[in-house]
């Protein structure tokens, strides 16, 4: 388990694949030993405003909206990465929970879904039609329809879609911590808003809306 620990070799293990991560943390870490005030947040998946969905200008660059894209125009997605859970955050959310703990004893904190939602469970949200198969079937079916994608979503999709279902880390990432923090007044509402089943969500669905436009895009 990976709670909001200081740089260590469980680190090391969650950061295997951000080794840039590492070093920055280091830095911080010996000058907060010095004196340094200051604070590590860890932010998850940033995705589209709760407020309105919209995210970057240039959602096509972005690996999160590519992997929805090309999967919904493929119409299926194998189970091991639809089981993968897939931490989103709006990113005005974000920044309001680093706000408000940026006043509070504590020097690391998760900005994170507490309950994030299945890769599948998003796919099908934003295209119900989209399959749910084996790896043997979506491999039939990848091959069927592939020429609907355009030759560079094809080669992302070709490339890193095997990587999805190695994604779930060796620890687990929690923010325990993170939510017993005491909030100030800047935070009216908690992180984990984002699929907790609730059809009355304004904020899942614009991230749905703006998650179904960088799809049709």
């Amino acid at each position: 388990m990976m709670p909001e620990i200081p740089h260590n070799s469980f680190a090391k293990k969650l950061y295997s694949t951000y080794l840039s991560y590492l070093p920055a943390e280091k830095a911080v870490f010996e000058e907060m030993e010095n004196g340094v005030d200051a604070k590590i947040f860890r932010l998850g998946r940033l995705c589209g405003r709760a407020s309105d969905g919209k995210f970057q200008i240039n959602p096509s660059t972005n690996a999160f909206y590519l992997f929805m894209k090309g999967f919904s125009q493929i119409g299926a997605l194998p189970e091991d990465a639809a089981d993968v859970k897939l931490d989103v955050m709006p990113i005005d959310i974000s920044a309001k929970e680093v706000l408000a703990l940026s006043e509070t004893d504590g020097s690391v904190f998760h900005i994170m879904n507490p309950n994030p939602p299945g890769f599948g469970e998003i796919m099908q949200a934003v295209n119900e039609e989209c399959l749910i198969v084996n790896n043997l079937q979506f491999g039939d079916i990848f091959r069927e329809n592939c020429r609907k994608l355009d030759s560079g979503l094809l080669g992302f999709i070709m490339n890193n879609w095997r990587l999805i279902g190695s994604q779930q880390h060796a620890v687990e990432v929690t923010n325990e911590k993170t939510e017993e923090a005491p909030k100030t007044e800047t935070a009216k509402f908690k992180a984990g808003f984002i699929f907790l089943h609730d059809e009355n969500s304004t904020y899942d669905l614009n991230f749905l809306n703006a998650t179904k436009e960088a799809c049709e895009a």
